[in-house]
């Protein structure tokens, strides 16, 4: 299981890093501070999404309130953790059961973190400007691409 309070100290050296997630200290130092702004702009987006919809929809009187909770802190408290998650998880390819085991999470909370962290890549990815081409919608698409 990854001590993610003491990753730094696990990562013996620059192989076993690169093993991990595909990629090597400077590189990962890089994407921390875009994959940080690109958590940042998603949440403005949402953000104005909801106000604009509370302009547009509003319901006096149904203010929806959380219920509080006695949960740990999560274990992907930070943009390192997430972004080291994310990476490893897109390396490796492991179940959610092993993901899980490895993160020290059950399986349902490895799946949601999961895709908690997948729209930050992508936004990072088109604020970079290096999405794929195209995506694949259809059958037809698919023929074109690989036919």
């Amino acid at each position: 299981m990854f001590d993610l309070e003491k990753l730094d100290e696990s990562i013996r050296d620059e192989r076993q890093l690169k093993a991990l997630i595909g990629m090597g200290r400077r590189e990962f130092d890089f994407l921390i501070d875009l994959f940080s702004e690109a958590q940042l702009l998603l949440k403005e987006e949402a953000y104005q999404l909801r106000k604009k919809q509370q302009e547009t929809e509003p319901e006096p009187g149904t203010k929806h309130v959380r219920k509080s909770s006695k949960a740990k802190e999560p274990r992907l408290n930070t943009n390192t953790k997430k972004l080291f998650y994310l990476l490893y998880y897109l390396k490796t390819y492991p179940t959610f059961d092993v993901l899980g085991f490895a993160f020290g999470m059950p399986r349902s909370t490895a799946h949601h973190n999961l895709y908690q962290v997948i729209p930050v890549l992508k936004k990072l990815l088109v604020t970079l400007g290096i999405t794929p081409k195209r995506a694949i919608q259809s059958i037809e698409d698919l023929k074109e691409t690989f036919g």
